[in-house]
């Protein structure tokens, strides 16, 4: 739930990237986002605290990442991503997100507990539960608006950057744009590990990933078609794959990631936008 909620903006900039038949820079976004939350979200959320984690979840969700990050892959080797490709990815999400689910009810902590420890993750309030679903309502309608006008803004910028400094719809997406549109991620996870609740930092971090690259890619191929370069397929999204098995590694060997390994992560990220901006 918090990483679906988490990814709204880049669902935003995906929806209005497709309608203007820019998808590239909604799957250059996606990727950097995935890239920024995998290496940097993670890396400074360790740093913060030390994430003890639940090993046997933590694997049960890498295991899914990997899973759509390879099914990415595979229908990016002909260089684009069409209706039938987007529909199998939307699916994929539909199953996890049914499987998430059926797993969650038969956990035995208590769901008003979980729901409180959410909630007061985003905002100092306590949870109250005399609010009015109308002044959720009002919340959520206000929320989304400003979510749309956001992401029209940020598409607009990102097309106007492409014009003037002659640049690929990737390449903004990668950068700019996912620095913008990853940023509920980082304030989540790293809120969630300073209060020591590295599942759901973790929980965040995964799911979020899960979503962009199977939800967010389905929903902008039907859209419009992504054309996906031959650098997206051979460094970004091979890149994208090895960070996920050497997190796999982390958590199997340590059962948690550690403040040195959240400095690597950082490393990592550096070194991966300083070879996209050199490859530009």
């Amino acid at each position: 739930i918090v990483g679906i909620g988490t990814s709204l903006p880049e669902t935003a900039v995906g929806v209005i990237s497709g309608l203007k038949k820019t998808s590239e820079i909604s799957f250059g976004n996606i990727l950097g986002a995935d890239i920024f939350d995998l290496c940097l979200v993670m890396g400074i959320s360790a740093i913060v605290s030390p994430l003890v984690l639940n090993v046997k979840l933590v694997h049960r969700e890498l295991k899914w990442m990997v899973f759509v990050l390879l099914s990415v892959i595979l229908f990016s080797l002909d260089g684009k991503i069409g209706l039938i490709n987007g529909l199998l990815l939307f699916t994929l999400n539909v199953i996890y997100v049914y499987y998430c689910y059926s797993s969650a009810t038969k956990e035995k902590k208590d769901a008003e507990i979980l729901e409180k420890e959410v909630v007061e993750l985003v905002s100092d309030e306590p949870v109250s539960k005399s609010k009015k679903p109308a002044i959720y309502l009002i919340q959520t309608i206000i929320g989304l608006v400003i979510l749309i006008f956001g992401g029209e803004i940020l598409v607009n910028t990102a097309i106007k950057f492409i014009k003037m400094w002659n640049l690929t719809g990737e390449f903004i997406g990668m950068t700019l744009v996912s620095f913008g549109t990853a940023l509920p991620e980082l304030t989540t996870s790293v809120i969630a590990s300073y209060r020591n609740e590295p599942d759901i930092s973790v929980g965040n971090i995964i799911g979020t990933v899960i979503y962009n690259t199977s939800a967010i890619v389905g929903i902008v191929s039907f859209l419009d078609v992504i054309d996906v370069s031959k650098k997206l397929l051979f460094f970004q999204l091979p890149f994208l794959l090895l960070v996920s098995f050497l997190l796999f590694y982390m958590v199997k060997t340590g059962s948690r990631i550690s403040r040195r390994e959240g400095f690597v992560l950082v490393l990592l990220y550096v070194v991966f936008i300083s070879i996209v901006v050199w490859m530009r």
